[in-house]
């Protein structure tokens, strides 16, 4: 018997009750109140309105990496100083993985990040972070780094959000706020101090990336083409 040849790539979600009960989504501010371009209008001028979809901010804590290449492009970023991007699994900044060069600030547009000459990345459960130039005394609400993990952060607060965008199953948008969430005008909560695409590419053998987070697991898999004669 032939089977026919089969390229399945597909995003698979559970949901355990527990999760159900939770806040889906932090909240962005709109309109930015220090008149930068808010993050909507950002994503709207490179992807298109509608051209993305928000993830409930369940999933987006930890990522899953196993057998798949990482591809990383700087989207936007108005965080007013330079940004750098990076993954890390035990975060205590003896394992970062970092990506180079950093991140301008001011500025919109698509721009491939390589991996920094000493870093590689393992099969592993990762949590991303952003690193701001902007933290020093002189700015009391800066928090420097942030991560995907709220459970890294300062008073516990969501720092990322993420995106889908449209059409491109493995393909993600994670946007950083780096401010502490207080009452001073700095701490917008707009979202847009940078914004990064990221991409899982399947390789020759099957392979895998999953974001995780509170029995909340989105797995891509690939099958390669294959047949079998019985």
């Amino acid at each position: 018997m032939l089977r026919p040849a089969a390229l399945i790539f597909s995003l698979i979600l559970f949901l355990s009750a527990s999760v159900s009960s939770a806040a889906p989504f932090t909240t962005i501010v709109t309109p930015n109140q220090l008149g930068e371009p808010d993050l909507v209008s950002s994503l709207d001028t490179i992807y298109g309105p509608g051209g993305y979809v928000r993830i409930t901010d369940a999933v987006d804590t930890l990522w899953t990496i196993q057998g798949t290449t990482f591809s990383v492009k700087a989207v936007s970023s108005f965080a007013s100083s330079l940004v750098s991007f990076g993954l890390c699994i035990v975060c205590d900044g003896s394992d970062d993985i970092t990506y180079t060069p950093s991140i301008d600030p001011n500025t919109k547009s698509i721009l491939d990040l390589p991996l920094a000459a000493n870093s590689n990345i393992a099969d592993g459960i990762y949590s991303l972070f952003t690193d701001s130039t902007l933290a020093d005394p002189n700015y009391a609400g800066s928090v420097g780094r942030v991560f995907s993990s709220p459970l890294l952060n300062p008073l516990g607060a969501d720092h990322m959000v993420t995106f889908q965008v449209v059409g491109k199953p493995n393909t993600y948008i994670v946007a950083f706020e780096d401010w502490f969430e207080t009452s001073n005008v700095a701490s917008d909560r707009d979202f847009n101090d940078v914004a990064l695409e990221i991409t899982a590419y399947p390789i020759p053998e099957p392979g895998s990336m999953a974001l995780l987070g509170g029995g909340l697991i989105a797995a891509f898999g690939l099958l390669r083409r294959r047949s079998k004669t019985a």
